[in-house]
């Protein structure tokens, strides 16, 4: 069966593809636009959609003009009743005259938020996709993964476990306390924004620079300690600031200040969240010297602000990983919950957290906010910002090299190197680069 799942809110996108998957094959979208298009490219490969679901509530089109526009389609093509893709109607609320408008519109049923395998598989039932006799395989399949599991003593992989559903509600729970203003975010630091804007004024000297930098003692004892290391190796002990930024060079020690400064992002009192706090932390920091290494090489303007995103385009992952491991300690202190399980779901919407929190901080800038929020499937076309191909390129390199927590490398990242007329020599080159600054940074800060 082939299954079309659009809904613009991540956890619950993540939540249908996950039981979903245990009965075909899943493609998602996030918005009524993106559907509309999969529709027409599956019927043009001839590869229909057996069923879509549909959230009826979308910002840019409606799951209901959704559903009438292919309908229209389907009609147009005259395609038979029973040949037609099954369309069920997503929605957080029961309101009966919206369902009755998406029955009589075409759809052949609804589910309401939150949902469950159970809802699911009954509503399959319903309109003839599976038959009981599937479900209730797919319910003894479950449990006899259970089973295993505790006779073994271990963890088994079965698609959708108890512990995910938990996981998937305590992020949704997160998500809910943000929007709604009732989760304590960390300040992002105002050292950076100030050594921006005194950098853009005319005639800045050291000196200028080094008083805002002094202001934070934490940052000044670390800048120093940078300046007097190996990769910056020079004659005479670097005792000022103002010594340091002569040693390191402007631009440089703007990157350090900065990475210094968002270190306290990355803090967490449990020992496993701090392991992978740390490995995002190394990953944002090999992301940012890929970008200002390629930035170098396509000879392209902006590079600090672009340095700044490679810094920060993983911060949504790393806040809602400490906010979610808080929440999950609070519904059950008993529970052991894998890291593995609680990344995988906050994969799915940090990218979409991480913009929003950009907002949040004040950021207006909109081409830095959709930075963020698309970096892990932007546009990649030609017509894209190059800022965007340059974040993106920059963020799955890292993967060649060990600063990722993914190993595996998409094959967009061939098309990105074309459009930025990058060859495997010249990347080869960069990343040893990267390579070199990375360990020296790490070991200074």
């Amino acid at each position: 069966m082939k299954i079309l799942i659009a809904d613009d809110d991540p956890v619950s996108r993540k939540l249908l593809e996950l039981i979903m998957t245990s009965y075909g094959e899943c493609g998602t979208v996030e918005n009524g636009k993106a559907a509309i298009e999969a529709f027409k490219t599956a019927w043009e490969n001839g590869k229909f959609f057996d069923l879509i679901t549909l959230d009826i509530s979308m910002p840019d089109i409606s799951g209901l003009d959704v559903l009438l526009q292919i309908r229209e389609m389907e009609k147009n093509k005259k395609v038979p009743a029973n040949k037609r893709a099954v369309i069920i109607m997503v929605t957080g609320s029961a309101d009966k005259d919206t369902i009755i408008t998406a029955i009589q519109t075409g759809c052949n049923d609804y589910i309401t938020k939150p949902f469950d395998r159970d809802t699911i598989s009954r509503k399959l039932i319903k309109v003839g996709l599976i038959s009981p006799s599937e479900a209730s395989s797919q319910k003894e399949e479950k449990r006899s993964v259970k089973d295993d599991t505790k006779a073994e003593g271990s963890s088994a992989a079965n698609p959708v476990r108890a512990e995910e559903n938990i996981i998937l509600q305590a992020v949704k729970d997160v998500i809910a306390a943000f929007k709604k203003g009732k989760i304590e975010l960390p300040v992002f630091p105002a050292l950076i924004q100030k050594i921006q804007d005194v950098l853009k004024v005319p005639d800045t000297t050291l000196d200028d620079v080094a008083a805002y930098i002094e202001q934070d003692q934490v940052v000044t004892l670390r800048l120093l300690s940078v300046a007097n290391s190996v990769h910056y190796g020079g004659q005479g002990k670097i005792k000022s600031v103002v010594q340091a930024l002569t040693r390191i060079g402007m631009k440089d020690t703007q990157g350090i200040v900065s990475t210094i400064a968002l270190k306290s992002l990355y803090e967490a009192d449990s020992a496993p969240v701090h392991t992978i706090m740390d490995k995002l932390f190394l990953h944002a920091i090999a992301t940012a010297h890929t970008t200002r290494a390629l930035v170098k090489r396509l000879n392209e303007k902006d590079g600090d602000t672009i340095f700044l995103l490679g810094l920060t385009h993983d911060i949504g992952k790393a806040l809602l990983l400490h906010a979610t491991t808080l929440n999950l300690l609070k519904k059950d202190k008993t529970q052991e919950f894998k890291m593995d399980d609680i990344l995988a779901v906050i994969q799915a919407v940090h990218a979409g957290f991480g913009g929003a929190l950009f907002q949040r901080w004040g950021f207006v800038e909109e081409s830095l906010i959709n930075a963020v929020s698309t970096h892990e499937a932007p546009d990649l076309s030609a017509n894209a910002p190059k800022m965007i191909l340059i974040l993106y390129l920059a963020n799955m390199l890292t993967r060649r090299i060990g600063f990722s927590l993914f190993e595996e490398q998409p094959p967009e990242v061939s098309d990105v190197m074309q459009l930025l007329a990058l060859d495997e020599t010249e990347i080869d080159t960069i990343l040893i680069e990267v390579q070199e600054t990375v360990q020296a940074t790490i070991s200074s800060i």
